[in-house]
């Protein structure tokens, strides 16, 4: 339930309508999740449990286990998930290498 999770709120929502590169980067050693737009820093919060105790049964991308929860409307280009977390400097590297790119 909500109680139960870890969630990181920009200040302004995602734009609509425009293709948008967006990186979450959990780093369990400093215990943050750390949120960019188009390789820009927009937010750190705090990361209070480890990926391990997440309970993964339903591993969706745009859809909520919450039923009145809308899904996505819209599009993935591209996912990637990456064994550590990321500094600053690759996810700006990401964003300027476009969809696609070998990392």
């Amino acid at each position: 339930g909500v109680g139960d999770e870890d969630v990181c709120y920009g200040p302004d929502p995602f734009p609509l309508g425009v293709e948008t590169h967006v990186a979450v980067v959990i780093d369990p050693d400093a215990h943050t999740i750390t949120l960019y737009q188009d390789g820009a820093f927009v937010a750190e919060c705090m990361l209070t449990r480890t990926l391990s105790t997440i309970d993964d049964k339903n591993n969706w991308l745009g859809h909520s286990n919450f039923k009145n929860d809308r899904d996505l409307s819209g599009i993935y280009d591209e996912f990637r998930i990456y064994s550590a977390a990321l500094t600053a400097a690759e996810i700006a590297d990401s964003y300027e290498a476009g969809p696609d790119a070998q990392p």
